[in-house]
């Protein structure tokens, strides 16, 4: 008895790696690359996501950013052109802060080119510019065919108020954290449009620089907000931000932060 049961287990085994082995040559078959199909393009980086952090210099003004773009196909003798779109969903810079100049090349015979934009600098206010590849006459998207590109200040430090306020807004200090709850505290401005005019823009400012001026605190540390700015920060911003974090981890532990809805 005991001989048959190891058998079976043994036999059990085999056919289960046997399984694992056909599906995965059908994996292996999907990704074959078809040379009768068009050329595909791909961002190289692979990331959903790209951070610029640079800074204008010699009083320049505007910004020029590359990031790169490899075919999956074959060089040919001629420039050929892929065709870039934004994505108005993941965009919040201006359209007339950014622009594309003789972007979207691949010379001939290379196997790779850069998507180059040009942007307006800013010292305090973190953009996002988000760009797809679509198909054309030349190229068809494959892979990692869309980024959003956060355009970050050069210099994005911690204000005085953060810390005072871990009990709600998580800690430590990140430039990425500080730059997803400037994200949804500008969100309220169109969500909530009263809020915006009546408690936040005239009492904390349009970036929060008027929260020190104020009396918006109470308590030795200056750790709870006075109403209604506690109850209405924690609503519209802390428990987007906390929401966020959740489905995001690589951007921060939500865990760092109390839960808002509590």
């Amino acid at each position: 008895m005991k001989v048959n049961t190891i058998l079976n287990r043994f036999l059990g085994l085999c056919c289960s790696l046997l399984a694992v082995f056909a599906f995965g040559g059908c994996e292996r078959e999907y990704l074959w690359y078809d040379a009768e199909a068009k050329d595909g393009v791909y961002f190289l980086g692979g990331k959903d996501t790209v951070y610029v952090v640079t800074r204008a210099s010699g009083g320049e003004k505007w910004i020029v950013y590359g990031e790169r773009v490899d075919i999956l196909g074959f060089t040919r003798d001629v420039d050929r052109r892929f065709k870039v779109e934004v994505v108005d969903s993941l965009t919040t810079i201006p359209a007339d802060c950014f622009s594309f100049k003789d972007t979207c090349n691949i010379t001939a015979g290379e196997t790779f080119g850069f998507l180059n934009f040009s942007y307006a600098y800013s010292e305090t206010d973190t953009f996002s510019l988000g760009l797809r590849i679509v198909e054309n006459d030349n190229f068809r998207p494959v892979m990692v065919s869309q980024e959003c590109f956060l355009l970050l200040p050069y210099k994005l430090t911690e204000p005085d108020w953060w810390s005072a306020n871990s009990n709600m807004f998580g800690a430590p200090w990140t430039p990425r954290l500080h730059e997803l709850f400037m994200r949804f505290y500008h969100a309220v401005e169109q969500k909530e449009p009263y809020v915006w005019t009546s408690y936040f823009e005239p009492e904390l400012g349009k970036d929060c620089e008027k929260v020190w001026s104020g009396t918006h605190y109470y308590g030795w540390f200056r750790k709870t907000w006075y109403e209604p700015y506690g109850t209405l920060l924690r609503k519209y911003v802390a428990r987007p931000l906390y929401d966020y974090l959740k489905e995001h981890p690589e951007d921060g532990d939500y865990t760092s932060m109390p839960d808002p809805y509590l």
